[in-house]
């Protein structure tokens, strides 16, 4: 199990059917296929009067390849189930059968097979990852096997508790923060802003990493690097503590660490990332950011606190994220950095034009859209996406990443959630929602504001990505390049900045998860020390 499951709940005895060899019993039942019985533990460490949530079911083929177990499977999509649960009560049982919401068929349809199994009760929304959600329950892993027309009983007890979020944070080498006794420092403040738009008291985080080289009574810019789905602020500062170790002297990488701040940021919310994008269901994400976040961490470090002073960086969401503060806070944001982001034209949006087609699932043959593919091979489709997110739970509840979408571009319904594009059973685009999602259109705000934003992508924008991303991401990048081309064609200007590079630059062969690697990508980390080591001139 990932590190974030990391505090075993103990002191339950459950006594049943053998569990600890199979945790499966035949019996008679309705239909072939399986059911699952969780049980719930007694003692029970969740609020006295029970607690609402919903158990998540995942299960994996035991043969072949060993599969992750307890998320969605992308390159080979597998069985979820999840049923709501109201009241949880200490030692309840509950039933996970046909009834539940199931993908991709209902528990009694699963084919015969040997199957690995657990369970999650999510009882905390505050994050794209259970694992990182302090007080949610989980199952140990049970193994079991259906056969032709035999209903198989499936137990699964409720033994493991989130106990934190389930990061380790590690120290730095190299020069220490003036003033402190470690090489991460935290910063956490609440946020008057956020508290205000949820009605709850909303955290904002990050982590500081200090230049590499300090000296006394000397300003430096700061770097802001925003996590991709999935992703965690704090994991990121681990992996930097990696880095750091092993840097090659006068590298890039060195140059950058040696004349700026890194700052991590946390993306997170209920929903998934919010992309720091304002909006009606997250709340005002990136205003809180930088009326807030930034002024308490310029108030604690040494840093210019300027726009030329402040850059942002990051990897698909993160990508996004970085573009969209760019764009949308040119006088807090000198400039952006980034690889791969999620869709910035919604004329590809994962394989869609939302505005003129109706399926979000199907093309105008009939034929599912690819969403996931690896070595020229499509091996997850739109529709099997949205199913998955949809089994884990209705509307955008599963904080995965089409509901970090539909939480960050729809409106919000009556209900208090938001309201989704599309019905996640069929595809089905619901046109009222389109123009809400256009608000954050990145293609469609230059389309209709040039004059503005045109040379903020020319100046301010730098961003590279594969030709084979593996969900398909260049093709809205490439919508966005031909639309720059086009303006500046008419205007008579240069596509290429003062820097003499394109704001878009496409690394032919490379993947989502390669471009990095790319010369391209190599470049774009060359621009990025250039700027740092010039911010104080």
């Amino acid at each position: 199990m990932a590190s974030g499951m990391n505090g075993r709940w103990l002191g339950v005895v459950v006594g049943v059917c053998a569990l600890l060899v199979f945790g499966a019993c035949a019996e008679a039942g309705p239909g072939p296929g399986a059911r699952f019985r969780v049980n719930f533990p007694d003692p029970m460490p969740m609020p006295e009067h029970g607690a609402e949530g919903r158990l998540m079911v995942f299960v994996v083929r035991a043969d072949g390849p060993r599969l992750e177990l307890g998320e969605m499977v992308f390159s080979d999509p597998q069985p979820i189930y999840s049923i709501a649960i109201p009241n949880a009560r200490a030692g309840m049982e509950a039933l996970v059968a046909d009834q539940a919401d199931a993908f991709p068929d209902v528990p009694s349809a699963l084919p015969a097979g040997r199957y690995r199994a657990m369970v999650v009760f999510r009882r905390v929304r505050a994050n794209s990852s259970w694992r990182r959600e302090p007080g949610n329950l989980y199952s140990d892993e049970v193994r079991f096997e259906v056969r032709d027309g035999e209903a198989r009983d499936v137990r699964l007890m409720l033994n493991g508790i989130v106990r934190d979020e389930g990061v380790r944070e590690r120290r730095l080498p190299g020069a220490r923060a003036p003033g402190t006794g470690t090489q991460v420092e935290s910063v956490e403040i609440d946020s008057r802003i956020l508290e205000e738009a949820r009605g709850a008291v909303s955290r904002l985080r990050a982590r500081v990493v200090p230049p590499m080289r300090m000296e006394a009574g000397r300003k430096y810019p700061a770097v802001y690097v925003i996590h991709g789905f999935g992703g965690d602020f704090r994991e990121d500062a681990a992996m930097e503590a990696r880095r750091r170790a092993s840097l090659q002297r006068g590298s890039v990488e060195q140059r950058i660490r040696e004349h700026a701040y890194l700052v991590f940021l946390d993306g997170e919310g209920p929903y998934g990332h919010h992309l720091f994008a304002d909006s009606a269901n997250n709340g005002p994400v990136g205003r809180a950011l930088v009326e807030e976040l930034i002024p308490a961490i310029e108030e604690r470090f040494a840093m210019l606190g300027t726009a030329r002073g402040r850059t942002v960086t990051g990897h698909s969401s993160g990508a996004w994220s970085g573009m969209w503060l760019a764009l949308t806070y040119p006088e807090v944001f000198g400039a952006c950095f980034v690889t791969a982001p999620d869709p910035i034209d919604f004329r590809g949006f994962q394989n869609t034009d939302i505005y003129r087609e109706d399926s979000m699932f199907t093309d105008e043959a009939g034929r599912e859209k690819p969403v996931y593919r690896r070595g020229g091979r499509v091996l997850m489709t739109v529709a099997q996406e949205n199913r998955m997110e949809r089994a884990m739970g209705p509307g955008a509840w599963s904080a995965q990443q089409w509901s970090s979408w539909h939480a960050a571009f729809g409106a919000r319904g009556a209900d208090g959630e938001p309201v989704v594009l599309f019905d996640a059973r069929t595809g089905k685009i619901d046109r009222s929602a389109r123009e809400h999602w256009r608000k954050y259109d990145m293609g469609a705000m230059l389309r209709d504001d040039p004059e503005r934003l045109l040379p903020l992508w020319r100046e301010r924008v730098r961003m590279v990505i594969g030709t084979e991303d593996a969900y398909y991401l260049e093709r809205p990048a490439m919508k966005v390049w031909e639309t720059i081309e086009r303006l500046s064609a008419d205007r008579n200007e240069p596509v290429t900045g003062a820097d003499g590079f394109a704001p878009i630059v496409f690394a032919e062969g490379y993947t989502h998860a390669t471009v990095q690697r790319s010369d391209e990508a190599g470049r774009l980390r060359g621009l990025l020390a250039r700027w740092v080591e010039g911010a104080g001139e």
